[in-house]
């Protein structure tokens, strides 16, 4: 990272990981982070300007390539998905709903939940 400049951006972001997600990845991994940005302050030395780097407390990662490699679509999915929709063309909310609350029955009458 260029230090000259206060406001440059880092190519690189320290990502802090705990308790049962350090095991998650490993080095080289393509990952999704979610987490919070905060900012981790060096030590300081008398007469230096103070060093602030920028890192994520992960809540939760999520490694690309075993994604990839556990969904299998179907060409029979791929038709169930099409006469879904092509069932419910004129009404495509009427279709989200019914998504939404076929999805996680213990939530019941929580809808707004579901769907955020």
């Amino acid at each position: 990272m260029d230090r000259s400049r206060p406001t440059a951006i880092p190519r690189a972001i320290v990502v802090v990981l705990e308790r049962d997600l350090v095991d998650k990845a490993k080095s080289g991994d393509s990952v999704t982070v979610t987490g919070v940005v905060t900012c981790r302050w060096r030590p300081v030395v008398a007469g230096e300007r103070p060093d602030i780097a920028v890192v994520i407390r992960a809540n939760s990662i999520s490694v690309l390539s075993d994604q990839a490699s556990q969904i299998a679509i179907t060409e029979e999915l791929r038709e169930e998905f099409r006469a879904f929709w092509a069932a419910r063309a004129g009404t495509p909310m009427r279709g989200r709903d019914e998504i939404v609350a076929s999805m996680c029955p213990q939530v019941y009458g929580l809808f707004y939940i579901k769907l955020a």
